[in-house]
């Protein structure tokens, strides 16, 4: 993969060795869900932490 990089267009690049279509809406709109899940996670997991000068 890291050869091609340079080599091929990124939509190329994620078929050859991702098997990922970058063309298709499907894609990106389950790259978003995966962006807002980690995100809400981080929100979960850092709502229990006290805040500054609470100790």
């Amino acid at each position: 993969m890291l050869r091609d990089t340079g080599r091929l267009p990124v939509e190329r690049l994620a078929r050859a060795h991702l098997g990922a279509d970058l063309t298709r809406p499907k894609f990106w709109e389950r790259a978003v869900e995966a962006a807002v899940a980690d995100v809400d996670a981080f929100v979960r997991e850092t709502d229990v932490l006290p805040a500054d000068g609470e100790r």
